[in-house]
């Protein structure tokens, strides 16, 4: 990519959510999944703004989320050639 001109685009923004440490994966195009200040799974849908808590705990910080293809392909990032990780 040199000598090319680069530029983003802002799809969306949210605000603050109480409770939340830290973001895990976007999914499915509006909700992003987080792990809560107590170690809980939380999903948050941007469209509708409403949070979800699932029954899926762990330590804070040790929560973890992959993106999988159902037919086995890779899947990567909109921004890089590289597979999600």
């Amino acid at each position: 990519m040199e000598n090319q001109e680069q530029s983003w685009t802002k799809l969306l923004s949210i605000e603050p959510l109480l409770n939340i440490s830290r973001p895990l994966v976007f999914w499915k195009n509006t909700e992003f999944v987080h792990e809560s200040i107590p170690g809980q799974m939380v999903f948050y849908n941007t469209a509708t703004q409403k949070i979800n808590h699932v029954r899926i705990y762990g330590l804070p910080g040790t929560l973890n989320a992959s993106i999988f293809s159902m037919n086995g392909a890779s899947v990567s990032s909109p921004l890089s050639d590289k597979p999600f990780e």
